[in-house]
Parts: C-alpha cells; sequence; structure tokens
C-alpha cells in the first residue's frame, strides 16, 4: 500500500515537473523571441542614424565635387574615401550607452551620380543571449535642394543690443521699381515695415537703448524688449511724432518669434571645383588688387585681406581660416557684378573701406556664415550694402562718433550690437535673393 502511494506521488511530481519546464521553455522562447524583435527593430533605427550622418555630410559640403573636404578641413568627419570594401565614401560609427558598446552601423555615399547621390546605411545590433548580431540594411536616395531663407529684417536667436542714439530702422522693397528704381534704397519712398526679432525665450533679450524702429518687434515667448526714454516702436506716423518717445505702439510688439534657421551651406557649383585663387598685383583702373576674380569657377581663398576686384555677375568665394579686411583695403563689386561670399573663418572682420557695393542693390553681396563662422565684425568706413546669413555668428556693427553709417539689406545671425550711429534699411525682399543649398531623400527602401 505505502508502496503504491510513493510511486503516485512520484508519478505526480514528475507530470508537474514536466509541465513546468514545458512552462519554462515556453517562457524561455517568448523571451528570447521578444528580445530578439527589439533588436530587429533597434538594428533599423541604427540603419537610419547611418543615414542622418551621410546627409549631414551631404549637406556640410559640396562632397561629390570636393571628395570628403569640408568646410572644416579635409577628412573633418572622420569619412573615408572609396577602398577595395566600399565604392563610396564610407563611415562606420559605433554607439554606445557609454557603458558597454550595443551597435554601430556601416554607411556608405556613393556619388556616381551626381543628379541623385545614394546612400546605403546597414545597422548591426547584438542578438539576444549571445546568438549573431542581426543587420538591417537601407538604401536612400537623395537629391539636390535649393530654397529661400525665411523672411526676416534684423534676426537673431540670442541677444538684441541697440548702444549710443542715432539708431534708425526702416524697410524698403527692391523688387518695387516703382519706389525703388533699380532696387535701390531711397528715404522719399521708405516704409515702416521693419522688423527686430529674436527667437530666444529669456527675459530682457532686446535692448533696443534709444533706437527708432518703423515696424515691429518679435520676440519669443515670455520675452520682453527694453527700450530707452528716446526709444520708439511703430509706424511711421507713430515714430514720428516725438511725443511718443519711449514707447512701444500697441500690436507692434509680439511674441511670436518661433522660425527656425538652418546652418548656411556651400552650394550646389555643377562640374566646377572650387579653385584656390591666386594673389597678384592686378592694376584695375588705376588702384592696385591682391585679387580679381571673375566667375570662371568657384573660388577659394584660405586666409583673405587686401583688395579684391569682383570682374562679374555670379562670383562665388569661399574663404576658409580667416577673413580680414584692414585699413585701406576693400572687397569693390562694380554695378552690374555681383559676389556670393561662403566664411567657414571662425573670425570675419570687414573693416577698411569694406565691401564697395556700387550698384546699390543689396541682392549683389550676399554674405553666408558656414556652422564654424562664429564671429562677424564690421567697422568698415563706408556703407554696407548687402545681406548677410550666418545663423551661428555674433555680429557686432562698429561705427561711432559724430559719423552716420548705412546698413541696407538684411542680417540673420546668431546675436546683434549695433554701436554708434546707423540707419539700418531692412529690404523686404532678402528672402527672395538668399538661398539655402543641402539635400534631401526622394526614396526610402530597405535591402
Amino acid at each position: 500500500m505505502a508502496g503504491s502511494v510513493l510511486l503516485v506521488t512520484l508519478a505526480t511530481c514528475l507530470i508537474l515537473g514536466v509541465l513546468m519546464g514545458s512552462y519554462l521553455s515556453m517562457i524561455k522562447s517568448q523571451h528570447f523571441s521578444v528580445a530578439r524583435g527589439q533588436a530587429w527593430n533597434s538594428a533599423l533605427v541604427v540603419a537610419e542614424a547611418g543615414v542622418e550622418e551621410a546627409l549631414a555630410q551631404l549637406n556640410d559640403t559640396n562632397l561629390i565635387k570636393l571628395g570628403i573636404q569640408t568646410s572644416q578641413g579635409f577628412n573633418a568627419n572622420k569619412w573615408l574615401p572609396p577602398d577595395a570594401s566600399h565604392s563610396g565614401y564610407w563611415k562606420t560609427n559605433i554607439l554606445t550607452d557609454g557603458i558597454r558598446t550595443n551597435s554601430y552601423y556601416d554607411v556608405t555615399i556613393f556619388t556616381n551620380n551626381p543628379a541623385n547621390p545614394l546612400i546605403i546605411s546597414t545597422g548591426y545590433v547584438s542578438g539576444p543571449l549571445s546568438s549573431p548580431i542581426l543587420k538591417r540594411t537601407v538604401k536612400v536616395l537623395a537629391q539636390p535642394i535649393t530654397k529661400n531663407t525665411p523672411s526676416g529684417g534684423m534676426v537673431v536667436s540670442d541677444t538684441v543690443d541697440f548702444k549710443g542714439f542715432g539708431i534708425n530702422i526702416d524697410s524698403f522693397e527692391s523688387t518695387n521699381l516703382a519706389l525703388f528704381p533699380g532696387g535701390i534704397y531711397n528715404s522719399s519712398n521708405a516704409m515702416d515695415h521693419a522688423q527686430v526679432s529674436t527667437t530666444s525665450r529669456q527675459t530682457n533679450v532686446m535692448n533696443l537703448g534709444n533706437g527708432k524702429v518703423k515696424g515691429a518687434i518679435h520676440t519669443g515667448p515670455n520675452a520682453n524688449a527694453q527700450i530707452g526714454a528716446q526709444g520708439i516702436v511703430g509706424d511711421m506716423a507713430f515714430v514720428n511724432n516725438g511725443s511718443n518717445a519711449g514707447k512701444i505702439e500697441a500690436n507692434h510688439q509680439t511674441h511670436d518669434a518661433s522660425q527656425t534657421y538652418a546652418d548656411a551651406t556651400l552650394p550646389d557649383t555643377g562640374n566646377l571645383v572650387w579653385q584656390a585663387a591666386v594673389p597678384g598685383t592686378n592694376v584695375i583702373n588705376g588702384v592696385t588688387y591682391t585679387y580679381s576674380l571673375s566667375d570662371a569657377r568657384p573660388w577659394k581663398i584660405a586666409n583673405l585681406s587686401g583688395k579684391v576686384y569682383v570682374s562679374k555677375p555670379g562670383v562665388k568665394l569661399w574663404v576658409q581660416n580667416s577673413l580680414n579686411i584692414g585699413s585701406g583695403d576693400q572687397i569693390l563689386i562694380p554695378s552690374g557684378n555681383s559676389l556670393s561670399m561662403f566664411v567657414s573663418a571662425g573670425q570675419a572682420t570687414i573693416g577698411g573701406n569694406g565691401v564697395i557695393n556700387v550698384s546699390g542693390a543689396s541682392s549683389s553681396f550676399q554674405y553666408y556664415g558656414l556652422p564654424t563662422n562664429t564671429n562677424m565684425t564690421f567697422s568698415a568706413n563706408a556703407a554696407f550694402v548687402g545681406l548677410i546669413y550666418a545663423p551661428e555668428a555674433v555680429f557686432t556693427l562698429g561705427g561711432g562718433g559724430n559719423n552716420i553709417y548705412d546698413f541696407i539689406g538684411a542680417s540673420i545671425t546668431k546675436s546683434v550690437k549695433m554701436n554708434g550711429h546707423f540707419n539700418f534699411h531692412y529690404d523686404e525682399a532678402s528672402n527672395t535673393y538668399l538661398q539655402l543649398f543641402g539635400y534631401s531623400a526622394i526614396t526610402w527602401d530597405e535591402l
């Protein structure tokens, strides 16, 4: 009898053990399946990270024509040239959580077809429980894009600081040839659509001092403008009424500045590569110039100083390491000619005779500060006529004394500080001239 009970007990335990083992095995399989599914999904995310880096590289430089040279210098972002294993420019990037290696991607940019660069990125992640590494591959086709910048007069993402007296801001529209023949500013038809804007949300980021703004000011939410006893903001009639000193007209201060400004990039130069301009002795109209630049090709100068003569319309110049227009120097743009300058130099200083834009049209001189251009100082003893797009730059306008200088065009920078006497005439058509370049994805496929 006791033996039978023992046998039944043992059989029951055996059955329960088998059931428990089966249950644990099922849980293990389910856990493994979930972990593998998570790793499988992660591999796609890692591959897409590679695509993002490739697009950033394409947008950082004219990769197709320059190889892997960027605005920061050769191989700055650690991309490698084609080799026996890679038919395009490639990079491997290991991703970690700070403790252990989790995953990595291998991404290649194929530039055989300049009109449509091809990106292939493979993401690798560790499989669960020492299983083989999982990988997923995506293929993205890109195309060049050209787009206009958002509109704005004097726009910053940080602080606006007006010093001293004599700062007056108004607007004009260079495309309205009836009011502004030749697209040139004139005071008789000046308008009151000026914009001074900061996208910052910090309080007291805009100090207008005693400046007079014929137009409106914009800040981010919670930010406010400070104004001095003689400062005025409003429409033409309001500003011209001296009894409004120290006031901002109703509805002329808003907290709606939320637009974003992408980094400037080098432009698409077609089949032409950037060629180093060689300094020399160029005598033009009795003046000796260090450089005479035509539109024959896009030019690059590592360290720019001296006198520059722009001999054709559509000239492109990339200033790489330093820009310093000193005493007596100048950049001369004769009427009918134009210059687009792309600056990766950390500090850019335009003094001396400055940029002499003979036509008076703001579109004839366009300054693009690349991401490494973090400081720009204009202290020339002449008017500035042109457009500035340098969203990472601290912009300082010199001036001072009893001289009054005119700034005609628009500026989009990180911050702005105006010293002394300035008239800032905002060209409302500026966003139709300033252009940004880059690449965007047009197809996405998993291989």
